[in-house]
């Protein structure tokens, strides 16, 4: 089976949803994963559709934490091309997840150490503490900030690299 999404060779299906699947895929030798979300043929469908999308686009294009799979870019109106069938979709490409997940690697290897489980337990807890900061901080309600009194650096743009003289 070929398919493919615009510039994007799909290799392998990762997960499927209700409404949505993901793909891992290539381009130009750089692996990375696909969000597809089929657009269907009923328009008030289409409308709150695109309107979730946008918002996840959004947010996820805030983010930039260690622990956070990176935004690479997004098309609110691509093709499908699978099975010589084409179809609408809404697109959202972003880095692949190369190391196994904390779920899989719990059921795979039972139990962890105390010492391993403290360190996973401080990094969700840093990636859940960096979420509400970025989200919280960026809520549209004025007074939703004020109450959280969080800095205007809590999101963190990408650092540039400083020039050596």
């Amino acid at each position: 089976m070929s398919a493919s999404v615009g510039k994007y060779s799909l290799s392998r299906r990762l997960n499927l949803g209700a409404r949505s699947e993901v793909w891992e895929a290539t381009h130009e030798e750089r692996k990375c994963a696909l969000k597809l979300l089929t657009i269907t043929e009923i328009p008030e469908k289409n409308a709150q559709d695109l309107r979730l999308f946008n918002n996840e686009v959004q947010v996820l294009s805030k983010l930039n934490h260690p622990n956070i799979l990176t935004l690479y870019e997004s098309y609110d109106s691509e093709v499908l091309k699978k099975d010589g069938e084409e179809i609408p979709v809404l697109c959202i490409v972003s880095e692949l997840a190369t190391r196994n997940d904390l779920f899989g690697c719990a059921k795979r290897t039972g139990d962890f150490a105390e010492t391993l489980a403290r360190h996973y337990f401080k990094t969700v807890v840093n990636v859940l503490e960096y979420l509400h900061t970025c989200l919280l901080y960026t809520s549209p309600s004025p007074r939703d900030r004020q109450k959280s009194r969080m800095p205007s650096s809590a999101c963190k743009k990408k650092k540039k690299k400083k020039k050596k003289k």
